[in-house]
């Protein structure tokens, strides 16, 4: 399942468009992050697809501390 290395970077053009259209997050330089939020900072990987007209990317985060809370106040935390 070969991916030119154009295809890829377009499909990961088009990810990042999108997120930031919808407003997902906020570009930040490392030099601007406190230790602390580096440190917290969740962690991101890839995933390619190869469809037949295009390469399709989507970035997956792992939230793997991640805190959501519902509608009755109860908390949950994703370990």
């Amino acid at each position: 399942d070969d991916v030119d290395s154009e295809e890829l970077a377009e499909g990961m053009k088009k990810e990042l468009d999108s997120l930031r259209s919808f407003e997902v997050f906020e570009d930040v330089p490392v030099s601007e992050c406190s230790l602390e939020e580096l440190q917290n900072a969740y962690s991101y990987r890839w995933v390619r697809r190869r469809k037949p007209t295009e390469a399709r990317s989507r970035m997956c985060v792992q939230g793997r501390h991640q805190q959501i809370s519902d509608q009755m106040g109860i908390s949950m935390i994703f370990n």
